[in-house]
C-alpha cells in the first residue's frame, strides 16, 4: 500500500494539508533490525500532521451508509456523536430493513473499532405506525440516546412523542417513552430534543398551556425510578410581546438551557432565544438573546448550541426580506457573574459562504471547537454543501476548516446536521447518493480531529522545519482505535515511535538532539520502525491492548498516556532527532 493509497492530501484551496484515510496499516510490514543506539521500546498511532492550519477544504475520513437505501429516507438529516458512537437519524425510513410502514423512520447505531467504522444496530419502535417520522431529532451522550417522532400523534394530531434508548447487555433497547400527561394534538412535542448528563429536553412548539401554539419545552431528569418530568419552562418575553413556536429549537449544557421562540411564523422565522439557568433545582429564565440586526426570515436560532458559557445562535437567512443571504451564527458569552450576565461576543461567517449558502442552518459547540453547516454552500458547479470548523484563540473565534465530501455532487444536503465530539465530526447529507445508483437516500461523512495535546517543542531538522506529531482515533479506550502520524521529517530516513506513563525532559537522550519528552520506563514500538519515504512521514496503527511495556498494559478508561517519534536525520550534526511529543488522555 503507497502513500497515495493510505493518506489523504487533497486539499482543495487554501494551505495544503494532510490528513490520513482510515484503514488498516501497511500489510507488507516493515522487519525488525536491532540499532544498538536507539535507547527506548514502545507502540501507539500518533499523527504528524499541519491539520486544522489556515481554511482548507478538506474531505472525509469514513462514510456512512444506510443499510436498505430506498429514495427518499433522508438517511443523515439528523446526526449525533460520542467518542466511539454515531447515531444517524433515517426519519422516512420505512421502519426497518423488510418492513413496508411508509415514514415510520429508524435511526441507525455504527460502532468505531480498530478496523474502522462498523454498522450495529438499527433502533426502531416496537409499535410503529405510518408516517410516525422516528428520528425527526435526536441527541445523544454516552450511554443514552433520545429520539422524537413527529408529527406521531398517539395523543392526538400531531401531538408528538419522544424515547429514550440505553445499551443493555451489549443492545441498544428502549427503555423510557415521554409522553407527557397533559399533551394535546398539535402540540409538536419531540420536534427537537437536547441533552447534558442526566436531563433531557424537549421541546413542544405547539403547545397552548398560555395561549394558542405558544410553545413550551419539557426538562427530564433521571431519579432512582427512571426519568421523569421535573419541569415545564414556558419562556416570557419582557416586552410583553406575544411570542409563537418556544421550543422550535432547543439546547442544554449543565445549568444552562436554551429555546428559540418567534412571533412570526414559527418555521420562518426566529427571532428570540431564552437562556434558562438551573438555581437550586429550579430553572429560571435569565436572559434574553435577540437578533442584533433583525430582519423579517433570517431564521434567526434555527440552529442553536450551548457548551458552558458560549451559545452559539445560527442565522441562515434563507429567507430574509431583504434578499438572500450567506447566513451568519452569533456567539454569546457569560461576560458577568452568574446566573445571567450573557452578551455578544462576535457574528461568524464563512469565509467561503455565498449567498443562499444555508450558513448557520445547523450548529454545534464543543469545548473551543464550532462547527458551522451550510447545506446548499457551491462546489464548483454543484450546491453540495459544506461544513466549516471554528476555533477559539484568545476569546476569538476563527476560522479553521472547511468540511466537504469527496463527492462533489450537486444538492446532497452535506451539512444539514452537524454534530461534534473530542474525536470526530459527522456531518450529515440527507440527499446523498451514496450507492451511486440514482437514489438519493443520504449518507452521513466522519472527520477526524486530532488527538491530546502537544507538548515538548523538536528541533528545525533538515528540512528547514521542526518535525511534528498527531493521533486519530478514538479518545474511547473501549473502542481501541488510535493511529500516530509525524510528518516534516527528511526523506528517505527511518524513525519509530515510543510510548510511556510519564512525562520528562531529558536533553540529548541517547546523543540524540533536543529532549527526550518521555519518563520512567520508555517503550518503543519495535514495528513502527519505518522508513519516511519521500514525504518524509511516519504512521503506526498502536495495539491498545498491549503497549511494549513490561507488563504488556492495556490502553483503559481514564489513564494518561504520553507518546514521541523518534528518527534518523543523516543531514544534521547530530544526525537524529526527537518529534515533539503528545499527551492524550483516555474516558
Amino acid at each position: 500500500m503507497n502513500d497515495s493509497e493510505t493518506q489523504n492530501d487533497r486539499c482543495q484551496g487554501g494551505a495544503k494539508q494532510w490528513r490520513p484515510r482510515s484503514g488498516k496499516t501497511d500489510a507488507r510490514g516493515v522487519r525488525w533490525l536491532h540499532w544498538p543506539f536507539l535507547p527506548f521500546a514502545g507502540t501507539l498511532v500518533l499523527t504528524a500532521t499541519p491539520a486544522w492550519s489556515s481554511p482548507c477544504q478538506t474531505v472525509e475520513d469514513s462514510v456512512l451508509f444506510p443499510r436498505d437505501p430506498t429514495l427518499g429516507d433522508f438517511f443523515g438529516q439528523g446526526v449525533a456523536v460520542t467518542e466511539d458512537l454515531a447515531f444517524v437519524a433515517e426519519p422516512n425510513d420505512n421502519g426497518g430493513q423488510g418492513n413496508s410502514i411508509i415514514n415510520a423512520g429508524a435511526v441507525h447505531l455504527f460502532e468505531r473499532t480498530p478496523a474502522g467504522w462498523k454498522w450495529r444496530q438499527e433502533l426502531l419502535r416496537q409499535d410503529i405506525v405510518t408516517s410516525m417520522v422516528f428520528g425527526n431529532s435526536l441527541a445523544a451522550r454516552d450511554g443514552y440516546v433520545v429520539v422524537g417522532a413527529f408529527p406521531y400523534g398517539e395523543k392526538g394530531a400531531a401531538a408528538g412523542v419522544a424515547y429514550i434508548f440505553e445499551s443493555v447487555g451489549g443492545m441498544w433497547v428502549e427503555v423510557a417513552k415521554l409522553l407527557p400527561s397533559q399533551l394535546e394534538a398539535f402540540d409538536a412535542f419531540g420536534i427537537s430534543v437536547a441533552v447534558s448528563g442526566e436531563t433531557i429536553l424537549v421541546g413542544a412548539s405547539g403547545d397552548d398551556d398560555l395561549a394558542q401554539d405558544r410553545g413550551a419545552a419539557y426538562v427530564y431528569d433521571r431519579g432512582p425510578s427512571g426519568w421523569g418530568i421535573v419541569q415545564k419552562v414556558i419562556p416570557t418575553d419582557p416586552s410583553g410581546a406575544v411570542l409563537l413556536g418556544a421550543g422550535m429549537t432547543c439546547a442544554i449544557d449543565g445549568n444552562v438551557l436554551a429555546i428559540s421562540a418567534t412571533g412570526q411564523i414559527p418555521f420562518f422565522t426566529y427571532r428570540e432565544v431564552f437562556v434558562f439557568e438551573r438555581i437550586n433545582g429550579t430553572w429560571i429564565q435569565t436572559a434574553l438573546l435577540v437578533d442584533p440586526t433583525p430582519l423579517s426570515g433570517d431564521q434567526f436560532a434555527y440552529g442553536l448550541a450551548v457548551d458552558g458559557d458560549t451559545i452559539a445562535v445560527g442565522e441562515p437567512a434563507y429567507f430574509a426580506s431583504s434578499g438572500s443571504r450567506p447566513g451568519s451564527v452569533f456567539i454569546f458569552e457569560r461576560s458577568g457573574p452568574a446566573p445571567g450576565g450573557w452578551s455578544l461576543k462576535q457574528e461568524i461567517m464563512g469565509g467561503a459562504a455565498t449567498t443562499n449558502d444555508n450558513f448557520g442552518g445547523s450548529v454545534d459547540l464543543e469545548g473551543d471547537t464550532l462547527v458551522v453547516g451550510a447545506s446548499s454552500g457551491k462546489q464548483g458547479a454543484n450546491y453540495t454543501g459544506r461544513a466549516y470548523v471554528f476555533e477559539r484563540k484568545n476569546g476569538v473565534w476563527v476560522e479553521k476548516d472547511r468540511l466537504v465530501p469527496s463527492k462533489m455532487a450537486d444538492f446532497l444536503g452535506f451539512g444539514d446536521s452537524v454534530a461534534v465530539c473530542k474525536s470526530q465530526i459527522l456531518v450529515g447529507a440527507f440527499a446523498d447518493d451514496p450507492y451511486d445508483t440514482g437514489i438519493a437516500t443520504g449518507s452521513a461523512y466522519v472527520f477526524d480531529r486530532p488527538l491530546g495535546s502537544s507538548f515538548c517543542v523538536g528541533d528545525v531538522n533538515s528540512t528547514g522545519i521542526p518535525a511534528t506529531i498527531t493521533a486519530t482515533g478514538s479518545l474511547a479506550a473501549r473502542a481501541g482505535d488510535l493511529e500516530l502520524f509525524a510528518q516534516d521529517l527528511p526523506s528517505g530516513e527511518f524513525g519509530l515511535f515510543m510510548v510511556a506513563r510519564d512525562a520528562a525532559a531529558i536533553p540529548m537522550a541517547a546523543g540524540s538532539q533536543n529532549n527526550l519528552c518521555l519518563g520512567g520506563q520508555v517503550g518503543y514500538f519495535r514495528d513502527s520502525l519505518g522508513s519516511t519515504k519521500k514525504k518524509g512521514r511516519l504512521r503506526y496503527r498502536v495495539d491498545t491492548g498491549s503497549l511494549p511495556l513490561a507488563t504488556r498494559p492495556s490502553i483503559l478508561a481514564g489513564s494518561t498516556w504520553y507518546f514521541q517519534g523518534w528518527y534518523r536525520d543523516h543531514l544534521s550534526v547530530d544526525r537524529s532527532k526527537f518529534t515533539p511529543a503528545l499527551r492524550i488522555t483516555f474516558e
